[in-house]
C-alpha cells in the first residue's frame, strides 16, 4: 500500500478488524457453543436464528482478513455495509423478543424466493419478447403453494393481505418494515443517527457512478479507513449483543478485560478519524 495521509489509518483499521476476528474465534464463538450445549433451557429455534446474522458477520471479517490494498476500499465498504444491517437485525431481535419475530426471520428465505420467482413469471407473461424460460419458476411456486398460499402465509406471519393498490404485498425485510432507516429509527435515535452517518457514504461504495471516483489515492484510503473503522465497530458491538443474548459472557476467560480492551481501541480508532462530508 503507498503511503498517504490515511495510510496508518488503514492499517489500524485493518489489524482492529483482524483482532476483532480472532477474539471471535478464539473465544465467542466456543462460549456461544459451550452455553447452549450446556443449557437445557436453550431454544435451538432461537440459537439458529440468533446465530445466522452474526455468522455472516463473522464471514465478512473473514474477508477483511484478505484485504488491505487501496484498491479494495469498495469491497471493505459493501461489507460493512451488510455489517451494519446484519447488526440492526440482531440489535432488533435483542429489543423484540417475541416469537413473532423469530418465525418471521425463519419465514422470510422462501417468501423471499416466491416473490423472485413470481417477478420472473409475471415478467414472462406480460412480455412477449422475453426469452427466460420460466417453467422451473413456476413448478417452484406451484410446489411451495401446495403446503400453504403464499397469501396465507403472509397473512399469518406478517398479518398482511394487501398493498395500497390492492396487490399482494410482499415483505421487503424479514421484520416487514422495509427501509433501513426506518428500522434503524425504531430501535432508537442513535442508531438512526448512525444510518445518518454512514450509510451514504457505504451506498457510494457498493452502487454504480461517480462518487467514489471523485479522487485519487488519498481519496480511496480514506474511504477505506472509514470502511474498516466503522466494519470493526459494529462488528464488535454485534459480537457484545450476541453473547449477551446468549448469556454466554461467563463461558469467554476475561470477558470484561477483554472487552474493555477493544472499546478503547474503538474510541480511539473513531477519535483518529478525520471530520468528511
Amino acid at each position: 500500500m503507498p503511503v498517504t495521509p490515511y495510510t496508518t489509518l488503514c492499517n489500524h483499521g485493518y489489524q482492529l478488524a483482524k483482532d476483532l476476528l480472532f477474539f471471535i474465534n478464539k473465544d465467542v464463538l466456543p462460549a456461544i457453543d459451550d452455553q447452549c450445549k450446556n443449557n437445557p433451557n436453550a431454544d435451538p429455534k432461537r440459537y439458529n436464528v440468533l446465530n445466522i446474522p452474526f455468522i455472516r458477520i463473522v464471514k465478512w471479517l473473514h474477508t477483511f482478513a484478505k484485504l488491505n490494498e487501496s484498491r479494495d476500499f469498495q469491497a471493505v465498504g459493501v461489507g460493512t455495509r451488510s455489517i451494519f444491517e446484519n447488526y440492526l437485525d440482531i440489535v432488533w431481535l435483542e429489543m423484540f423478543q417475541e416469537d413473532c419475530w423469530y418465525e418471521r426471520f425463519r419465514e422470510f428465505a422462501n417468501v423471499n424466493r416466491y416473490a423472485a420467482a413470481n417477478n420472473v413469471v409475471r415478467h414472462k407473461q406480460n412480455n412477449s419478447a422475453s426469452q427466460i424460460d420460466s417453467a422451473a419458476h413456476v413448478q417452484w411456486m406451484k410446489n411451495f403453494d401446495t403446503q400453504e398460499s403464499i397469501a396465507a402465509r403472509i397473512k399469518r406471519v406478517w398479518g398482511k393481505e394487501n398493498d395500497i393498490n390492492g396487490k399482494q404485498w410482499w415483505p421487503e425485510h424479514w421484520t416487514g418494515v422495509g427501509k433501513i432507516r426506518h428500522r434503524a429509527s425504531k430501535l432508537s435515535p442513535e442508531f438512526e443517527d448512525a444510518y445518518v452517518q454512514i450509510y451514504p457514504t457505504l451506498c457510494a461504495l457498493t452502487h454504480s457512478g461517480p462518487t467514489s471516483e471523485l479522487g485519487g489515492i488519498d481519496w480511496w484510503e480514506l474511504q477505506l479507513s472509514f470502511a474498516f473503522i466503522y466494519g470493526f465497530k459494529y462488528a464488535f458491538e454485534a459480537t457484545q449483543v450476541i453473547l449477551r443474548m446468549h448469556n454466554a459472557e461467563s463461558y469467554v476467560p476475561d470477558y470484561r478485560q477483554k472487552v474493555a480492551q477493544l472499546r478503547q481501541f474503538t474510541c480511539e480508532a473513531l477519535s483518529n478519524m478525520p471530520n468528511r462530508a
